[in-house]
């Protein structure tokens, strides 16, 4: 697994704060690869792991937020033709019916 930044940005729990941030990334072209927003009161740390570390700083800056980096595993997900060409093969209802 790698290991990558992600940032915990503290933001105000009110209504379209979410949005906002998200749509400020958005508008730079910085993807979200990973989101958890707790059900918190007041102001909560919302974590973030996006695709470009530099460009998501320089936007968190602009707005104003505060923010930390911590280091976290980023699991590399494996799609269906990773699957098969180890060798595993994926089996519908029909191949897998026994026949009398």
């Amino acid at each position: 697994m790698a290991v990558t930044k992600q940032l915990s940005v503290m933001v105000e729990n009110k209504r379209g704060a979410l949005a906002e941030l998200c749509s400020k990334l958005a508008e730079k072209a910085i993807n979200i690869l990973g989101l958890m927003v707790p059900e918190q009161a007041g102001v909560a740390p919302v974590r973030l792991v996006v695709n470009n570390l530099d460009p998501a700083r320089k936007t968190l800056d602009e707005l104003g937020l505060k923010y930390t980096e911590e280091d976290v595993l980023h699991p590399q997900r494996r799609g269906p033709r990773r699957l098969r060409a180890g060798g595993l093969r994926y089996r519908g209802r029909r191949e897998n019916r026994q026949v009398a």
